[in-house]
């Protein structure tokens, strides 16, 4: 595992998902390294992001277009939850 994937990965190791309370679906950019670097995926589709092989590490930037995406510690939906709303995350810190 990278270093960035270990920096990151308590942020976004559970799950992404448009928050429940949302009735318009979100778009949102993950990239592999900071600031936007690195390979990334675009997706308005939490299923998307939870084990895809073309994105299998944890993210360390992201960036929320559209929607209010919710990222857990754990999967489905378990441990520490924080909401992200639209705007540029460059560094992912743990939550």
């Amino acid at each position: 595992m990278t270093a960035w994937a270990k920096h990151s990965k308590c942020i976004v190791a559970g799950a992404l998902a448009v928050c429940a309370t949302s009735t318009i679906a979100g778009r949102i950019t993950l990239y592999e390294g900071p600031d936007f670097q690195g390979h990334y995926v675009t997706t308005n589709d939490s299923m998307a992001i939870v084990g895809n092989p073309a994105f299998s590490n944890a993210p360390a930037s992201l960036i929320v277009s559209e929607g209010v995406w919710e990222t857990c510690t754990d999967a489905y939906f378990h441990g520490r939850c924080v909401q992200l709303l639209p705007g540029e995350y460059p560094k992912l810190t743990p939550i």
